[in-house]
């Protein structure tokens, strides 16, 4: 399968939304602002199939914390509306210590309210959300070329 072109779909101060064939990536490199995470979220309605094949990887930056209730309100929304869109998940938040352990139990909230009808996990490393997606979503570039698409979102400058 050949490497399907990365295209930028967001990207601002606070996040990046970049999509390549059926994968979605979603870097948050600041603590969120809802205006930021309305339009990544937007970017991500764009970028998503509507035929339940996308995969999609989000990222936490180091320190980035866990966002404010208005703004976990506004994604869990966002995703409940997309449910159907997506075929797997991979939350990467690498942080240690108490930043890392709260934005896990955000998530955590969100991925139990939001009840997504496709597996999503959260995980500590690019190369552990890459593993979990081939093995939930057919038809993926090889974990080698999904590895590199994942580092070339998370290495974007601010545009």
């Amino acid at each position: 399968m050949s490497d399907p072109a990365l295209r930028i779909l967001h990207n601002d101060h606070c996040s990046v939304v970049a999509t390549a064939g059926d994968l979605i990536v979603v870097r948050w490199r600041a603590k969120l602002e809802l205006e930021s995470s309305r339009r990544a979220m937007q970017a991500v309605e764009v970028g998503s199939t509507k035929s339940k094949r996308t995969a999609m990887i989000v990222v936490s930056d180091r320190g980035v914390g866990a966002p404010e209730s208005a703004i976990r309100d506004e994604l869990s929304k966002g995703l409940t509306q997309m449910n159907d869109r997506f075929s797997a998940g991979a939350i990467v938040v690498s942080d240690e210590g108490f930043v890392a352990a709260s934005v896990r139990a955000a998530l955590t909230g969100m991925i139990l309210v939001v009840r997504q009808p496709y597996p999503l996990k959260i995980v500590t490393t690019l190369a552990e959300a890459v593993v979990f997606l081939r093995s939930k979503v057919p038809g993926l570039p090889s974990e080698r070329d999904l590895l590199a698409m994942a580092q070339q979102v998370t290495s974007l400058p601010v545009r």
